[in-house]
Order: C-alpha cells, then structure tokens, then sequence
C-alpha cells in the first residue's frame, strides 16, 4: 500500500460510539441503540441491518479516541456495553438499552479514563464530629488490641449503636482508610441496605479505586481485582445457605477463601448473632485453620507413608489413620470435613499427588535409593499405572542431570503455549467457549467470557485441558 494511501485510511477512520432510536417501532419504545464504528457515524447508522429502511433518531456521536491515542469500542472489557451492563442497565437484547442519552455519556467519560465504575464521585464532604470519634475511638481500640500480646490469635470487635441518619456506610468506609483495610466484607439479614453501601462507595472522591462486588443475575460475584481495594456486600440468607449435600454453595467458595481486613455485620438486630449467623463465623475460621493445617503438613505424610500404590484418601482415611494426625494434627473427622465441603478439586488433586509421587522416585533413584518398585501410583482419589515411556522419561531426567558435570550447549527447552501468556489474549473453554484474559499472576488467571468472568488456576488450568489457547 502507497504511504499516501495509508495516511489517507488513518485519516478516514475515526472511532466513535454513537446511539439511536427507532421512535416509529413500538417494540423499542425506551431503548437506545447504542454502538461503534470506525466510519462516519452517519454512514454506520445507515446501514444497519433490518433496520436499514425505518426512521432512525441519532442522539449521540461521540469520538472514542483518547488522548493517549489508544481507543475504545463498545464491546469487550472496558467498552462502553461493559460499563452499562456493571451499573445494571437494562439490556433486553443485542445492543439496545433501556436508558437515558446521559447514562451513555457516563459510560463513555468511563471508558476514556479507564475507571472501574461510570458512577460519578460527586461528593467530598467531610466527616461530622460524631463520626470522627467513632472512627477515632474505634481505630484506638483495634490498634491497642492488635499490640497487646495477650491478644495474639484472637479477633476483636466493636459494636456501633448508629441512631438513624448517623452515616454508618460512609464512616465504616471511614475507618477502613483509617486502619489501611482493602478486603472488607459487609454481612446482613437486611439486603434492602445494599444500596446505601454501594452508593457511598462509589459517588465520593475519598474512596477513588475502590470495587464494590456482590451477586449477579447469575447468582456468581462480579470480577474484582483483587489487589485493588474492594467492599462485597452478601446477605446472611444467601451465604448460609446449603447445597444438596450439605456443603457451601459454590457461588459462595469465594468468600470463605479471602482473608477480610474487617466484616462489618450490618443491621446487627435483625440476627446477627443467632445460632447460624455464629455457625458461619466459627465455621469459617474453623474450615480456614485446617485447611492451613493440611496444606502445610501433607507433603511430609506422603513422604512417609510407604503405602504409595493407593490412593491418598484412602491412605488417610483407611490405612494410615494415626500416622495422618500425628502430622498433621488433624483428625478423620476434620479431613471429612474438608471433603464434605467441597474444597478439594479432585482432577488438580490427583494430578498435584501423581507430580509429587513422580518427583520423590526421581529423587530417591538419584540418591541410589530404590524405594518404591511398583509400577501402580495412587493419586487423590484413584490409582494410575506408569507406563514405559513415563517411566523411560524419569530415567532420561536422572540421566541427563548426571551428564550435565560435562559441558554442552544444551537445546532450547520447548515453550508451552501457555508460558507466554499477556492480558488481552484470548483463550478456549470447552465449555464457556472463547474468552479474554483479564488478569494474570502466577497463580491465577481471570477470563472474561460472553457472559461472565471465571477464576482458574494458572497453569493448571491448561495443563488439565480446561483451557487452551
């Protein structure tokens, strides 16, 4: 392509959102269209589809370039339909929404600075006297808690009796400033009070950059970054509610996984404290101590353990019991719990054993040790033959690493797909089909998809064939 042709096309095409109407069509009274394109936006407009021939009101056309020269469109992350869809718009099919033209400018203010929420931080009032000593007062009383030696292990509280109209929202949020909380979880048997929390959250300028999570159409939490401060607002009937067998629901797993600065109990006289409220808080750091206990001390049980051809829950459960507690300080009973609620994903278990099982022979058969003969391995919950060739590649790695006293000019090792993983890049679920990475450490990784945003572990994830790319 000629230079010239090439300026000219970069010239032509502008990024715009642009909304409309179709004020002869009954069936989208109410609803704007709400689009992008890199043409005129009169041209785009025009051409629409089935409705190409019926009368079209445009509202609004505005650029999606920002200042930076990166631009935005009105699909994926951080597009406009994100930002609508976030703050609960309507959107009863394709891109039709039932709002205001303002509400899509907010969108777009939203997308051009790359804000978590399009809500405008309008307000930056100040605390009043009462509020500043409750938050003073209580800040004093957490830190001296905190120093006290005798207090080490144990959780304090603090109860506000908050007359109507004392502000409780905005001084809680307050006080978590104060104390540097980022992970505040808010219980109550009132969920009517959700948007008291939600809004004071997201209309002042003191809290910029905190995440408001709480339940979606789909019963699962909305993404939040998790190194970001963020508040999740969840009612006590919902989190105490039971699966079929008993256990925590899995919409609620996530919860029970993240460590809180602070759970505020709101409307305490409504029942927090009755007897499955406590259950929940018992339970919870109950569940949290053991699965402390058994992620730390397992490996040296398996270590010991001689009988590696079964699976480990049987060796704990049937053939091991006492050599189990001596360990890990846990009971049968405990591990039954454990299992029970669902805490334990059997395929990264079973592939999780069978890599520490394969490692300890490597490493014994290195030493001159040849502990374990059979070719039968016991993974989580079941057993796998080795076969020739997994075990050829055992010799092969002892091998090599002996041969490695000489130099060489080794080859490069092969990278997986997966090793060279950015946010942006689009992955396969066999299931939820296409999505888009949005978050990546070296433990997890987060996937927006179609019409939600899943957690996985990362390898694991790929390696066990759940996602690929």
């Amino acid at each position: 392509m000629a230079a010239q042709d090439l300026l000219r096309n970069k010239v032509d095409e502008t990024p715009t959102i642009y909304a409309y109407t179709l004020p002869d069509v009954p069936k989208y009274k109410g609803l704007l269209k709400v689009g992008y394109t890199s043409r005129p936006g009169t041209i785009r407009i025009q051409e629409q589809g089935h409705e190409l021939y019926l009368d079209k009101e445009i509202l609004l056309r505005r650029s999606s370039m920002r200042p930076d020269g990166t631009y935005f469109t009105d699909k994926g992350l951080g597009g406009v339909h994100y930002y609508l869809r976030k703050n609960r718009i309507p959107n009863p099919f394709g891109e039709w929404f039932r709002c205001e033209i303002r509400d899509v400018e907010k969108a777009i203010h939203a997308a051009m600075e790359r804000r978590d929420s399009m809500t405008d931080r309008i307000f930056d009032f100040g605390m009043r006297p009462e509020q500043e000593w409750a938050v003073d007062k209580t800040s004093a009383y957490f830190n001296a808690f905190k120093n006290d030696p005798d207090n080490r292990g144990l959780i304090p509280h603090f109860l506000w009796n908050a007359k109507m109209r004392f502000g409780k929202t905005f001084t809680t949020y307050q006080l978590a400033l104060r104390m540097g909380w980022t992970k505040v979880l808010v219980l109550t048997f009132k969920p009517a009070v959700k948007t008291a929390w939600e809004e004071d959250l997201l209309t002042h300028k003191d809290f910029e950059g905190w995440q408001f999570c709480q339940k979606q159409d789909d019963r699962e939490f909305n993404y939040v970054n998790e190194r970001k401060p963020f508040v999740c607002f969840a009612s006590f009937q919902d989190v105490l509610g039971k699966n079929a067998v008993g256990g925590i629901k899995a919409t609620n797993e996530w919860i029970q996984t993240v460590n809180w600065d602070c759970i505020v109990l709101d409307e305490y006289h409504y029942g927090a404290w009755g007897k499955n409220a406590k259950n929940f808080y018992d339970k919870r750091k109950e569940i949290q101590e053991k699965l402390i206990k058994f992620a730390t001390r397992i490996p040296v049980f398996m270590y010991l353990t001689d009988f590696r051809e079964y699976s480990l829950k049987d060796v704990i459960m049937q053939l091991e019991p006492e050599l189990f507690r001596k360990v890990t300080g846990l009971t049968l009973d405990d591990f039954s719990l454990l299992v029970s609620l669902g805490v334990f994903n059997s395929d990264l278990m079973n592939d999780a054993v069978y890599k520490f099982k394969r490692y300890e022979d490597s490493s014994l058969n290195y030493a001159g040790i040849d502990k374990h003969t059979s070719k039968i391995i016991g993974g989580w919950d079941t057993v796998m033959e080795i076969t020739e060739e997994e075990d050829d590649e055992t010799d092969n790695v002892i091998s090599e690493s002996e041969e490695q006293v000489v130099p060489d000019i080794q080859e490069e090792p092969e990278v997986k797909p997966w090793e060279s993983l950015s946010v942006g890049d689009k992955v396969m679920h066999k299931s939820l089909g296409e999505g888009v990475i949005v978050s990546l450490d070296e433990n997890y990784l987060f996937v927006r998809f179609k019409d939600r945003e899943s957690k996985f572990l990362y390898p694991s994830a790929f390696e066990n064939g759940y996602l690929s790319r």
